[in-house]
């Protein structure tokens, strides 16, 4: 299955206390590694209906309708059907999951970028 619609993995997280950045890394990490190595059927089902609403509710908000649009022409150079991408969030399967996450969660693949104030000591150690 190659058409994907995620172009890498964006990880926001917002931390009051910059100390916790390594743990929240760490974290992270160990769920790549769990969804490489098994994926609950029950929370795909959650996942894929999450994200088929959520193409269908973004119809209804001029602004993410619009970042909608402009992400497809920048990636595939054509807009793409809802239905298109409906069909394809249903057809994602628990070895599409974990085959995505094993290459995710390899240490080559991983990049780190920090903004903001605070100690950063601590997270290289946890790749």
């Amino acid at each position: 299955y190659c058409r994907i619609y995620l172009c890498g993995i964006k990880i926001i997280i917002e931390i009051a206390a910059p100390d916790m950045a390594p743990e929240a890394v760490k974290v992270i990490g160990q769920q790549l590694n769990r969804m490489a190595d098994c994926v609950n059927s029950e929370s795909l089902a959650m996942a894929k209906a999450q994200m088929k609403s959520g193409l269908v509710m973004a119809l209804e908000a001029t602004t993410s309708r619009m970042e909608q649009l402009g992400r497809q022409m920048l990636i595939f150079d054509r807009v793409i059907p809802v239905e298109e991408l409906v069909k394809d969030v249903s057809n994602v399967s628990a070895e599409h999951v974990q085959k995505i996450a094993s290459q995710f969660a390899e240490e080559k693949n991983i990049s780190i970028a920090v903004v903001g104030g605070g100690d950063i000591e601590g997270l290289e150690t946890v790749l």
